[in-house]
């Protein structure tokens, strides 16, 4: 229920590649080194709104109010309960991890670096992990798409994915230069 006391952030803050990249293990090479990404399908679509919440995910279009009946993405409740659920989700696969791993989570996207001679092992673990919890899951290699970014381990390179690369110059070309 809404009610006066119920407070939410307003906003959470995207991950920058140099926050990923200055938590890279120092103690191992490229070489050493796969990815793992996972990413649940269709999340925004998978958590119902209990009916005494539905205000927090209203909207108007059309001179209409409309309610959401599940949790989507840009409503301020809906990054408070993924950021929660992203937090449940890393430190249940640190735990399980033993050694030589990093895991950053952005809503319902997890990257995952680890050990190549045993990443089978430990990307298996985790699946199993999240099978159990009815996550879905997608991919592990040396080079992944995380939340914009395709990131290699095996060349230490970040770059933008092509098909992001319309979306990025129309918006390049909306800024203007002041006049020299």
């Amino acid at each position: 229920m809404v009610t006066a006391n119920t407070v939410l952030p307003n906003h959470m803050l995207l991950p920058r590649i140099s926050d990923v990249m200055q938590c890279a293990p120092m103690g191992m090479s490229a070489q050493q080194m796969t990815q793992l990404t996972l990413d649940v399908s269709k999340s925004h679509r998978r958590i119902l709104v209990a009916p005494e919440d539905g205000g927090l995910l209203c909207f108007h279009a059309n001179r209409e109010l409309y309610r959401c009946i599940t949790l989507n993405f840009g409503a301020c409740a809906s990054g408070w309960y993924w950021g929660r659920l992203a937090g449940i989700m890393v430190r249940s696969c640190h735990s399980l991890l033993a050694h030589g791993h990093a895991l950053w989570q952005y809503v319902d996207d997890l990257l995952a670096w680890l050990d190549k001679s045993s990443s089978p092992l430990w990307a298996s673990l985790i699946v199993v992990l999240l099978f159990i919890l009815g996550v879905p899951m997608s991919a592990l290699a040396d080079t992944v798409d995380w939340i914009g970014w395709r990131i290699s381990v095996s060349s230490w390179t970040v770059a933008v994915p092509q098909r992001s690369w319309p979306k990025l110059l129309t918006r390049l070309g909306q800024f203007r230069l002041p006049p020299a």
